[in-house]
């Protein structure tokens, strides 16, 4: 069972629940694997779009991507060195398809290089629907694109919670773990009830809600109003003394600061910023975002 947004928002967003195996065990969010969330970053490969071929008896289209470099198996415990793509995922991204594999298959730890890359993206609106998620990472849409079948007793709200900003003022962080979080929502209505914001229907076709918006930390706030990092965080990045960053862009590879600059600026920095990017819980009536080296 998939759960997609439109068309028009694919880029932005990839809200994609695999189920059909089991249940909600296998319930799972993925941020971005044969999605891209923006249409514009470092790694960009200029693709043209496949459409959709499952509707239809036309073979898929080959994917035309200018940059290659990334088309390869990424390195692994126990296969360090990246390698060539398997035909089968070499298939899948010249076609822009899913990939067919077997359960036994995933646990290998096989995974193609550009999709990690395109994982990290920053969230925000592809450049086709601009309007789609504002400055603070808020969306709020209907999912109306359904393959499969929902059960009727998957009834609730899920919660994701995970990097997803990643830098300020044109400013990579140094590692994604050292992203804001982003928190992620989505509805599932029982099938008979209505519910304020459109989902539900009196017996009708269910509605799934998507929400999203970043944790707005105090830090996370003042280091949007100025432009720049003023903390550290707990895998690198930090204050970045008196060198210039060149602002490469949030998605960019991360500026090497030197050395005697990064020490410089994080001299007498003794507190790690609570970056609120690793789990969410509902208690005491409130959701709380949680970082494993602070409060929530």
């Amino acid at each position: 069972l998939s759960l997609v947004p439109p068309p028009s928002i694919n880029k932005a967003f990839s809200c994609r629940f695999n189920i059909h195996r089991c249940g909600l065990d296998n319930l799972y969010h993925t941020t971005s694997l044969n999605e891209q969330k923006i249409a514009s970053s470092p790694w960009q490969e200029q693709e043209q779009a496949t459409g959709n071929s499952r509707n239809n008896n036309e073979p898929p289209k080959k994917v035309v991507e200018k940059n290659r470099q990334y088309w390869k198996t990424g390195p692994t415990f126990f296969n360090p060195k990246p390698g060539p793509l398997p035909q089968h995922l070499l298939y899948a991204i010249e076609t822009n398809t899913h990939p067919v594999e077997e359960q036994g298959d995933l646990g290998n730890g096989v995974f193609i290089t550009r999709d990690w890359r395109r994982a990290w993206y920053t969230y925000q609106s592809p450049d086709d629907n601009p309007n789609l998620i504002d400055s603070r990472g808020r969306a709020d849409y209907m999912i109306d694109e359904i393959d499969g079948k929902v059960p009727d007793d998957l009834i609730g709200v899920l919660y994701r919670n995970g990097p997803g900003k990643f830098g300020v003022g044109g400013d990579r962080v140094q590692h994604v773990l050292d992203a804001d979080g982003l928190i992620i929502k989505v509805t599932f209505p029982p099938p008979s009830s209505s519910i304020p914001g459109g989902e539900g229907g009196d017996g009708g076709q269910r509605q799934f809600r998507f929400q999203s918006a970043f944790v707005g930390t105090k830090a996370m706030q003042e280091e949007e109003k100025v432009q720049e990092f003023l903390y550290r965080g707990t895998f690198g990045t930090g204050p970045r003394g008196y060198a210039q960053s060149p602002k490469k862009g949030l998605n960019e590879d991360p500026w090497e600061v030197p050395l005697l600059s990064k020490m410089v600026g994080n001299a007498f920095q003794t507190n790690i910023k609570n970056s609120a990017n690793t789990q969410i819980v509902s208690f005491g009536g409130k959701l709380l975002a949680l970082f494993e080296a602070g409060l929530p």
